[in-house]
Formats: C-alpha cells, structure tokens, sequence
C-alpha cells in the first residue's frame, strides 16, 4: 500500500507543477511514422520523445493530461516517464520526490540523479533521473525489488540509453 502511495505522490507531484493547459496526445506505440532503420518501443512527438525497442519492455500505460506519463514494464521492473513543464530546479524536484516518498534511504544523489530504498516489507530500490530539454522537464522513475536490482541495473542503463530527445 505505501509503495501506490509513492506512486501516486510522484504522479501528484507533477501534476500540480505542470503550468500548462491539457495538450492532445500524439504518442504511438510501435514504429515511428518516420522511415526508421531503428525499432520504436514508444514515440510522442509533442514532448520530442522517443524510446527504442528493447527486449522484455512493454509499453503498459500512457495519459497525458497538461503532462505525459508512460509507464513500461519488464518483469519485475517498472520505468514511469513523466514530462512536464516546469521552472523547478533539480533539486527542488528531487527534494519534492523525496519528500513525497515518506521513509526512505538515500543511497545515492549526483547532481541529476538520486536512488533511495523504501521502508516497505519487500524493500524496493527507485533511481530517479531527471533532464531538461526544450521547455520540458523529463524525468526517469525506475522501480524494482531490492533483492532483484544488481541483475536489473544494466535493464536500467540500456533503457536511458535507448531513451532519444529531439
């Protein structure tokens, strides 16, 4: 119950930052309109974003309302994008996401990144990237049990390395 509480405070975190009024959304799934010699796991040209096609990801849900959130799935792991626009420092939106997250330990905070582990029964590592692009604000929240993370890191590694901003 409390890690849907996480969830819920990070997707509540942004929706009262973002400033701007509800925009359609024209993200697809599968392969970019554009002639690719590269597979398209997801792409929304309104927030310039696209993710390439790895193996065990899976597109499970996108809304956007004044802000995108797509969340992937890949087994155990969970990677939510959320993009927004937003005037906010980084450390303002981490100190925010830490805040929201109630009881956790920091394990590691780089100038745009942090990762905690949360006081819940299965203890789960989050690692949080953040990166400003455009008017956007993007940020990167990956979840998985802590007993599983040491094999889903480099999972974790390839996906921001697959993520491309235009």
């Amino acid at each position: 119950m409390r890690f849907r509480s996480f969830i819920v405070s990070i997707l509540l975190l942004f929706t009262l930052s973002a400033c701007n009024s509800p925009e359609e959304v024209q993200g697809k799934q599968g392969n970019s309109s554009k002639e690719s010699k590269e597979s398209v796991l997801y792409e929304n040209t309104s927030y310039h974003l696209s993710v390439g096609e790895m193996e065990g990801w899976l597109l499970e849900k996108e809304t956007d309302e004044g802000r995108l959130h797509a969340k992937f799935t890949n087994n155990q792991s969970k990677a939510i994008v959320t993009v927004t626009e937003t005037t906010k420092s980084f450390e303002n939106i981490k100190d925010e996401l830490k805040d929201g997250a109630g009881k956790v330990d920091v394990v590691q905070d780089d100038k745009a990144s942090i990762s905690f582990i949360s006081g819940l029964n299965e203890k789960m590592r989050t690692d949080i990237y953040i990166k400003k692009h455009r008017e956007f604000t993007y940020v990167f929240t990956f979840i998985s049990p802590l007993s599983a993370y040491e094999k889903k890191e480099n999972e974790i590694k390839k996906f921001l390395d697959e993520v491309h901003l235009k």
